[in-house]
């Protein structure tokens, strides 16, 4: 691909100006040469033959209509090309249409020339020269028929310079030239395919760029019967928002179900993709996020079912205790409780659906209990110095939120809101305190936890020594210690 002039800095329009304002100059200089040719040539040398005053003087007019040629090409593809339409129309000019404008302009330049420096009939040379262009047109008639047919891709532009675009037969690649006989593209392989303009205009293809700058994507999973409709939304949608949610595309993910067979529903996952050279990451990142959520929510893509159970049948039954007690395992703030702890807590935790859009908790406001997300894709908003409620981050499925407030009476330090249907459990003060007044050991190991997950926000502490972080982190822990124990009564 032919290399962009550096017309968009000071400097680099400086010297394009100062080029330019040379070739003027010598075509000027030139032309007043050529008018004034025969009252300069005898003043200054009065013995010079007419026949070589003559020669001399179609030289100097051959040059003249050469550097116009050459001043007015330069201006073309830098000030109007390179300059007027890319700034207008944001896109990248392709070289074909620079070439057959300068082509233009020097055929133009060597007709004009032969017809006023030479006085050649322009209807005798135009006879003549059909004859011998007919000759060479049948001879080089598939070049001929891709170098017209580059010009209407270049005029129709069906794709422009960065498209990603695929061929009939599978072929993928990104356009980076389109030439006077064919297309260049660069796979993802990153090797270069060469395709011939009247291929791309006798054969359909996909451009991926256009009419918008991202496309749909999708995938198919099979969820069982056991899943609702709200879960599965909650489930597949809240994947697309973690892996997507920065991205910025105007459009949003949707699921349809496909069909329904033995294994169970077959849904597809539809999100939106900005370049096609991310899309394997974007998807891997989707699919990654689903097999997350599916962990947290316990759920298991179902495999070829071989017998009907019965609903008796101790594999059928259904074990929601288990299943919570195996997500309140993977929570990082109980790692030092027991499973008969956990059951016990999974007893007395409540669970709460939460709708999109509706806050769980509010900056500010007071409270007791801590959440834990299951199921859903949470927004994590602030209050700056203004009062705007300004987004700082985002809560995936097995997060938790609102522990400070649980252990120590904080109010709430931020706004959550469902950016998607949530599962959430909720644990309060009471579910928890008779935990707390029978091991001093889980008071230490929340307060450490708590003290880790704060000092985890310090950037200047996670980048000073070790010791000094487990210094720090031991002195937040015996602090946090003390609250705990203040606010659950526990001091002996």
């Amino acid at each position: 691909m032919a290399a962009k002039p550096a017309n968009t800095t000071p400097r680099g329009r400086r010297r394009l100006a100062a080029a330019f304002l040379f070739r003027l100059i010598l075509t000027v200089a030139l032309y007043v040469l050529y008018e004034l040719w025969f009252d300069i040539v005898p003043a200054a040398d009065p013995n010079l033959p007419d026949s070589v005053a003559g020669i001399l003087e179609r030289a100097v007019g051959l040059l003249m209509f050469l550097s116009g040629a050459m001043t007015l090409t330069y201006a073309l593809r830098h000030f109007f090309w390179h300059g007027w339409v890319e700034a207008n129309t944001d896109t990248q000019v392709p070289k074909l249409l620079i070439d057959i404008s300068s082509f233009a302009v020097w055929v133009a330049a060597v007709v004009t020339a032969l017809s006023v420096v030479f006085d050649v009939s322009i209807s005798a040379f135009l006879t003549t020269s059909g004859i011998v262009i007919a000759v060479i047109g049948f001879a080089l008639r598939y070049l001929i028929s891709d170098v017209f047919t580059g010009i209407a891709l270049g005029l129709e532009r069906p794709f422009n310079i960065g498209d990603w675009i695929e061929l009939e037969d599978g072929t993928l690649g990104k356009v980076v030239e389109i030439n006077w006989r064919a297309t260049k593209l660069i796979t993802k392989k990153e090797t270069a395919v060469v395709v011939p303009n009247t291929f791309l205009a006798t054969r359909p293809f996909t451009n991926y760029n256009w009419p918008e700058n991202f496309f749909r994507n999708s995938f198919e999973i099979v969820l069982d019967y056991d899943v609702t409709a709200h879960q599965a939304e909650r489930i597949l949608l809240a994947a697309v928002n973690q892996a997507t949610g920065d991205i910025g595309i105007p459009r949003k993910p949707d699921l349809r179900i496909r069909e329904y067979t033995p294994r169970g529903a077959r849904w597809e996952v539809r999100f939106w993709c900005p370049e096609h050279q991310d899309l394997e990451g974007l998807q891997y990142k989707v699919k990654r996020y689903v097999l997350r959520n599916l962990h947290f929510a316990g759920v298991k893509v179902p495999r070829e079912k071989l017998e009907l159970l019965d609903s008796t049948h101790p594999k059928a039954l259904h074990n929601p205790v288990k299943r919570d007690v195996t997500f309140l395992r993977d929570v990082h703030l109980f790692d030092s409780m027991t499973d008969e702890e956990l059951e016990q807590l999974r007893d007395r935790m409540d669970e709460r659906l939460c709708l999109m859009g509706d806050p769980i908790v509010e900056q500010g406001e007071e409270g007791d209990s801590l959440f834990l997300l299951r199921e859903g894709y949470l927004d994590v908003f602030i209050q700056n110095e203004d009062g705007d409620r300004v987004m700082v981050g985002h809560l995936l499925p097995g997060s938790f939120f609102g522990e400070m407030s649980l252990l120590t009476g904080a109010k709430r330090a931020a706004t959550v809101i469902p950016s998607v249907d949530a599962d959430v459990f909720e644990i309060s003060k009471e579910h928890i305190r008779s935990f707390l007044a029978g091991s001093e050991d889980l008071v230490r190991q929340l307060s450490l936890a708590l003290a880790e997950r704060q000092l985890q926000n310090d950037r200047a502490l996670m980048a000073a020594p070790k010791e000094q972080i487990e210094q720090q982190t031991r002195t937040a822990a015996d602090r946090l210690f003390s609250k705990i124990q203040r606010y659950f009564d526990l001091m002996h």
